[in-house]
């Protein structure tokens, strides 16, 4: 019987093993499960952030035009502010000790500049408030409120190059005119 109590005691010791690796391999396979069940949350997140990413194309749209709105907000910055001609006008001004209607004279000059960049053409300021120069002389003319309510006898022409060539033929024809009228002794005779 010590035979067969050796081979029952080998009998258990086996059939604990056995049941001892069964245990530990039904907790492998809990554990990979567990992993591969985690494993495909994360992925299934991985995906549906990609997916989102792929269809946020509206959002990629909303940003550009958030961007210009941006770039014009800094563009219409860029346009009130002072530029460094006009910081160099002033600074001259204030070394030379300028009188008061050069200052007001550059203010307004600046407001007419600030208006024009900033409104439309029913906006636009008064003829009267921007400094007008004669396309001749380039002296500025300072347009006065009669001139503005007088109106023009002449009718204006458009300044073109038949415009110029019309003058010209005028200017030649009273050079004719005034040439034949008069003799002038030549210098042969004399």
């Amino acid at each position: 019987m010590i035979i067969e109590d050796d081979l029952k005691s080998v009998v258990n010791q086996l059939n604990a093993e056995r049941t001892q690796v069964r245990e530990q391999l039904e907790q492998a396979i809990r554990d990979v499960g567990d992993l591969a069940a985690e494993r495909e949350e994360s992925i299934e997140h991985e995906m549906s952030t990609l997916v989102a990413r792929l269809g946020s194309k509206p959002d990629r749209q909303e940003l550009s035009r958030a961007n210009q709105a941006l770039q014009d907000e800094i563009s219409r910055l860029v346009q009130s502010t002072a530029s460094v001609d006009d910081v160099n006008e002033l600074a001259s001004y204030v070394r030379l000790k300028p009188d008061v209607a050069q200052i007001q004279r550059f203010v307004n000059k600046r407001l007419a500049t600030l208006q024009t960049r900033s409104s439309e053409n029913h906006d636009a300021p008064l003829l009267s408030s921007m400094p007008v120069r004669c396309l001749s002389c380039q002296n500025t003319v300072h347009v006065t409120e009669e001139a503005l309510q007088k109106p023009s006898r002449d009718i204006v022409v458009p300044f073109s190059a038949s415009s110029v060539r019309h003058v010209q033929k005028q200017r030649l024809e009273l050079l004719a005119k005034g040439g034949t009228g008069e003799k002038r002794p030549s210098k042969k005779g004399q």
